[in-house]
């Protein structure tokens, strides 16, 4: 039986074989401070933690698996409530209001998904050490997605240095397509690990074939593409294939442009080496 302890006001925790359960509710939540939102099209989301979308408008649980099949219509309703901030400021307040009921009756989604919008910036002021908070607590009942964003604040050093040992350590526990080819990028950039690009390959693999839909294929797609034409893949051990690599690349292409369309922006870098991959494959 292990206990583990989190560091909210009146909140403790214990597990042992199943998801932890609240022995009593928190008391207090972090409070919010003077809003700095600006406009809506400026709060669009800049981080892959879209849980809170889920949660909100009725998804279940993670934010890349449960995005095919309903990312266009979760992002309108998801504008409609920044709009709707925008024009009424008390909607913070009721949205805060909602998500402290949850957590109150130990909800991990809602300590997960209130953890990223804290950590976008998005609904409320950006704060990391809350949402590192409230991503801990969510892990301490169960939640493995809640792992994964911790690996994102420890892996940037969002509230302090990078620790790329505790990153290393997040997606190594939380099984899904999103944890292993994070793992993966820690083998290619040798971070908290010797750089072993076969043990990289291996793992964006495996992210591919736990991948459901195009949108969630995109992330290993590029990466699998990218080492499959690059000049030094046989020096690894991987066999080059360019034509292979085309459709790779295709794949995470149209994946990208949707995750664009609902908000990921930052991925247009991604995009555009999707695009120029593809003239090498052809060249190739």
């Amino acid at each position: 039986r292990s206990t583990s302890r989190s560091t909210w006001p009146g909140a403790t925790h214990e597990t042992s074989a199943g998801p932890a359960r609240a022995a009593r509710p928190p008391r207090s939540l972090p409070q919010r401070g003077p809003s700095s939102r600006n406009s809506a099209r400026d709060r669009r989301p800049t981080h892959r933690q879209t849980a809170n979308r889920d949660l909100l408008f009725g998804a279940p649980g993670g934010h890349q698996t449960t995005r095919h099949g309903g990312a266009r219509t979760r992002g309108r309703r998801y504008d409609d409530v920044l709009e709707a901030l925008d024009q009424d400021p008390s909607v913070e307040d009721v949205l805060l209001a909602g998500y402290r009921v949850g957590i109150a009756f130990g909800s991990d989604a809602c300590m997960n998904a209130l953890g990223a919008h804290y950590y976008l910036g998005d609904f409320f002021e950006q704060d990391f050490a809350k949402a590192k908070e409230l991503y801990q607590m969510a892990v301490d009942h169960g939640n493995l997605q809640s792992l994964i964003n911790l690996g994102y604040i420890y892996e940037y050093g969002r509230t302090g240095k990078p620790d790329f040992q505790k990153a290393y350590e997040c997606y190594s526990l939380a099984p899904s397509v999103e944890a292993a080819y994070k793992l993966g990028d820690m083998y290619a950039h040798g971070k908290a690990v010797e750089r072993d690009m076969r043990r990289a390959h291996m793992l964006w693999e495996r992210s591919l074939e736990l991948s459901q839909g195009v949108v969630e294929r995109a992330q290993p797609a590029v990466r699998i593409a990218q080492l499959l034409v690059d000049p030094e893949c046989e020096r690894w051990g991987i066999d080059p294939n360019p034509l292979r690599a085309l459709k790779l690349f295709q794949d995470a292409e149209v994946g990208l442009r949707i995750d664009i369309a609902d908000g990921q922006h930052y991925y247009k870098r991604r995009l555009r080496e999707a695009i120029e991959g593809q003239e090498v494959a052809r060249a190739l």
